[in-house]
């Protein structure tokens, strides 16, 4: 008899730690049993998915935008038809800030003014009259990703 598990969640990020918590204690409060998959289970629970002795109705992915390794994961559980609560394709759309800023720009959305440069290595040339026009300080943080990763705080200038 397979074990059937209402919302499989995936993670790997430390910070997400008491979050998770949260969520697994929420959802064994309403009676829902969750199922977590660190990177340290997730071959196993790969294996126990695949062959049917593991079922998911729901899925939410926490990990797979930053370790590969639960790629292969995602592509068992979207070919067996399980519910995602954030699809990765999608996420990988909202994660990109540049992607969200000029979204709410065109739904009409409230947003601080902003300057999106191509990333450093792609172009080591910018216009400089772009950053003054901010005023200092100002934020640097990068397209994607999230979580405080890459954001610098009271720059004052370009090269800092």
């Amino acid at each position: 008899m397979p074990l059937e598990v209402d919302i499989g969640i995936g993670w790997d990020w430390e910070y997400d730690r008491n979050f998770i918590s949260i969520l697994d204690l929420e959802c064994n409060r309403r009676g829902l049993q969750s199922y977590l998959v660190y990177p340290h289970n997730l071959d196993e629970t790969i294996g126990k998915l695949s062959s049917g002795e593991l079922i998911f109705k729901m899925f939410l992915d926490r990990a797979s935008e930053s370790d590969s390794r639960f790629i292969p994961l995602i592509k068992l559980l979207k070919k067996k038809e399980v519910i995602f609560v954030n699809d990765h394709a999608l996420s990988a759309i909202a994660n990109d800030k540049s992607i969200m800023h000029l979204e709410f720009l065109t739904n009409g959305l409230y947003v601080p003014y902003t300057i999106i440069l191509s990333s450093y290595e792609e172009d080591p040339q910018f216009d400089e009259s772009d950053i003054h026009s901010i005023g200092t300080p100002f934020i640097v943080k990068p397209a994607d990703g999230g979580g405080g990763r890459g954001v610098v705080l009271g720059v004052k200038t370009p090269y800092e």
